[in-house]
């Protein structure tokens, strides 16, 4: 019984955990593996980015949403993460072109506030993009 009670402990705490570090975004993924030079970047996630890129820090100079994870793309992840820094209450550290769970997070929770991603991106992305 005891290890049992336990177990459910554990799963109640790390969902709670979950929803706390990513308010409102129940459906963000922790498990999600970065994207970048050297991560797997599935095609998914990789499309994720740069439409995020394109709708919040493009300035008008898109970049094709192909799902493939090139010399761009990685330009275009540092300038979402120099513009996140600059968005007072964020700060996903030097601009280093690759989304970890605090740029993931970042993109997650501005989405929720501005509606970066069009609908059918929404809830894609949000498990798509890896999040604290």
């Amino acid at each position: 019984m005891t290890r049992k009670g336990g177990r459910i402990l554990a799963t109640t705490a790390a969902a709670l955990l979950t929803v706390v570090a990513v308010p409102g975004a129940a459906e963000a993924n922790s498990g999600a593996p970065y994207i970048g030079y050297g991560y797997p970047n599935s095609a998914v996630a990789v499309s994720c980015v740069q439409k995020f890129y394109n709708v919040w820090a493009s300035n008008g100079v898109w970049i094709t949403v192909d799902g493939k994870f090139g010399p761009m793309t990685e330009k275009a992840i540092r300038i979402v993460q120099d513009k996140i820094n600059r968005v007072p209450g964020y700060y996903v550290g030097p601009p280093d072109g690759v989304v970890g769970r605090l740029t993931g997070t970042a993109m997650v929770l501005i989405d929720r506030d501005e509606s970066v991603f069009p609908g059918s991106y929404r809830d894609t992305c949000r498990l798509a993009l890896p999040t604290t």
